[in-house]
């Protein structure tokens, strides 16, 4: 199970994940609730409906929410990236990105992971699911184009 947390929660970066204990994007895969009404039937959802899986400090863009998942409890200095790469901070429940507007990809993934996770992802199936990151401006992020 853990696995496909951390694949469909690294998929999301590129490209989701609240309330006072933030949710991810395995929430829009269970079994629809009354919040997953505004999730249509082809999986997508709605803009304003993907920012509310964010807790607020989820949807700032800096590490200062995530800061424990570093090493040392010490965030990436977001000066040391060079501004051309457009760097963007984006903390989820169990990782952290340093996102690149510029080649829209992620720099610097960040988890912390232990023995039981590893464990428990044993077996799992990758699922290849995608969803845009609606915390990145839509000119900096990844999105997945629909062949005819």
């Amino acid at each position: 199970m853990h696995l496909r947390k951390i694949a469909v929660g690294l998929s999301a970066l590129v490209l989701l994940s609240t309330g006072a204990e933030a949710r991810s994007l395995l929430d829009l895969l269970k079994p629809p609730t009354q919040h997953q009404e505004q999730v249509s039937r082809s999986g997508s959802v709605s803009q304003s409906a993907a920012l509310g899986l964010y807790s607020n400090i989820q949807k700032q863009a800096s590490f200062d929410g995530c800061a424990e998942l570093f090493p040392a409890a010490k965030p990436i200095n977001m000066a040391t990236v060079p501004a051309t790469m457009k760097p963007l901070a984006l903390c989820s429940d169990n990782f952290a990105v340093l996102y690149s507007q510029t080649s829209k990809t992620p720099l610097v993934v960040v988890e912390r992971l232990n023995a039981a996770q590893l464990q428990d992802a044993k077996g799992e199936e990758r699922t290849n699911q995608f969803y845009p990151d609606p915390r990145i401006p839509k000119s900096g992020r990844a999105e997945v184009e629909r062949l005819p």
